[in-house]
């Protein structure tokens, strides 16, 4: 059994999440981390059809400059959202 599921239960932080993720990763030996996974659940809302502001809403983002950041590799399709541009 993991460690961390033998903790009392408290409340679980940011660092434990991501401890826990890497934990996992590790395990079963996913060459990755834990800003991928946030870059894919970005993508997969972009090409979904969500709108910038869904996005950086669901990735409780406080600027849509931050959300932006996870969106860079599918640059068409995110001057096409933000933009309004027909590509």
């Amino acid at each position: 059994m993991k460690k961390w599921l033998k903790e009392e239960y408290k409340p679980v932080s940011r660092q434990d999440i991501t401890r826990y993720i890497k934990e996992c990763m590790v395990e079963n030996n996913l060459q990755a981390n834990t800003y991928w996974l946030r870059h894919s659940y970005a993508q997969n809302l972009l090409e979904s059809g969500a709108s910038i502001y869904e996005i950086k809403e669901k990735m409780g983002h406080k600027s849509i400059d931050s959300s932006k950041k996870y969106l860079s590799i599918h640059i068409n399709l995110m001057r096409e959202i933000i933009l309004d541009e027909t590509l």
